[in-house]
């Protein structure tokens, strides 16, 4: 039972980042227009020198992001003892 929750993570995550990368690619024309310290420090970090990095950079986050959320609920579930 372990094996298959984690299998069904893992196609969530697959197909959450593939929905994410989707979406990106139609719609370049809404990315955000963040200027706060802690982007400016992500692109600095990702190197974004242009537009076309800048857009790259924030489907890169954005991914992080649903991984990250997904952790976090994993965890929370866990620690609750919610199977």
């Amino acid at each position: 039972m372990a094996m298959l929750k984690m299998i069904l993570v893992v196609l969530w995550l697959a197909a959450a980042v593939a929905a994410n990368a989707v979406w990106w690619a139609t719609h370049p024309d809404v990315a955000p227009n963040l200027s706060g310290p802690p982007w400016r420090w992500w692109l600095s970090v990702y190197g974004a020198k242009n537009a076309s990095q800048e857009d790259d950079a924030a489907f890169v986050a954005s991914s992080l992001c649903i991984v990250l959320l997904t952790v976090m609920v994993l965890w929370w579930r866990h620690r609750t003892g919610r199977k």
